[in-house]
C-alpha cells in the first residue's frame, strides 16, 4: 500500500536520526552525572559548590529528556496497559492504536509548532538563565526538534496502523526495521534452561527423593 510505502521512505533517514539523538542524551547523561558527584563532592568537602550548577543540570535535564523520546517510541520503550484492548480481535486493536497514535501525532505536532514560536520569541528578547547568563531559545529549539522526530515516528506508526486496519493478518503495528523478540522466546529459553540443568549428584537430598520414588 501506499501508506506502507511512505512509512518506509520516511523512516529510512527518522530511525538512524532518532538513534543519533538517543546517543547524544546518553552522552549528555554521562556528564550530568558528573556534575552532580563534583558538586556534592565540592560542597560537602570544601564547603563551596559549583556556581550555575543547578542550570546545567537542568538544560542537560532538557536535552535528555527530549532527545531521547523518539527513540524510546521505536523500542515500545514507553508505557503500555494492553488489559483491555488485548482481549479484541485484530481489527479492533489496530483501531484503537490509530487512535491513540493519531492523538499522540497531533499533540507532538502542536508541540513542536509551540516550540518553535516561542524559541523565536525568546531569542528575540534575549533572555537568559540567572547564574551564567546562558541563552534559553537553543533549548526550546531542543524541545521543537525532540517532539518533531516523535511526532514522525507517530505518523509512521499510525500509518502502519491504517495497514493492520485493512489488512488484520498483516504485520504487527510496529517500526519497520525493528525486530522484536518472537512470542515463543521466552518458551524456548525456559526449554533450553531445562535442557542444560545439572543433574542432582548421590548427595543431593533431590537424588535420594528421585531414587524412592523410583
Amino acid at each position: 500500500m501506499n501508506t506502507e510505502r511512505l512509512s518506509k521512505g520516511v523512516g529510512k533517514w527518522v530511525y538512524p536520526l532518532s538513534k543519533l539523538m538517543s546517543r547524544v542524551a546518553m552522552v549528555i547523561l554521562f556528564f550530568m552525572m558528573g556534575l552532580t558527584v563534583i558538586d556534592v563532592f565540592m560542597r560537602k568537602v570544601f564547603s563551596n559548590s559549583i556556581l550555575g550548577s543547578v542550570e546545567l543540570t537542568e538544560y542537560m535535564l532538557v536535552i535528555l529528556i527530549f532527545l531521547s523520546l523518539a527513540e524510546t517510541e521505536v523500542t515500545e520503550g514507553h508505557v503500555k496497559v494492553d488489559l483491555i484492548m488485548g482481549r479484541f480481535g485484530e481489527r479492533a486493536q489496530a483501531l484503537a492504536d490509530a487512535i491513540t497514535q493519531g492523538i499522540c501525532f497531533l499533540l507532538s505536532g502542536l508541540i513542536t509548532w509551540s516550540g518553535v514560536a516561542y524559541a523565536v520569541r525568546m531569542k528575540a528578547s534575549g533572555e537568559v538563565s540567572q547564574d551564567l547568563w546562558i541563552p534559553k531559545f537553543p533549548f526550546v529549539y531542543v524541545v521543537a526538534v525532540g517532539c518533531g522526530i516523535l511526532s514522525l515516528i507517530l505518523l509512521i506508526k499510525f500509518l502502519i496502523a491504517l495497514t493492520k486496519m485493512v489488512e488484520p493478518h498483516g504485520q504487527e503495528p510496529g517500526v519497520p526495521g525493528v525486530r522484536r523478540n518472537p512470542p515463543k522466546l521466552q518458551s524456548s529459553f525456559a526449554k533450553a534452561s531445562e535442557d542444560t540443568r545439572i543433574p542432582p549428584r548421590p548427595g543431593d537430598p533431590g537424588f535420594l527423593r528421585r531414587r524412592v520414588k523410583s
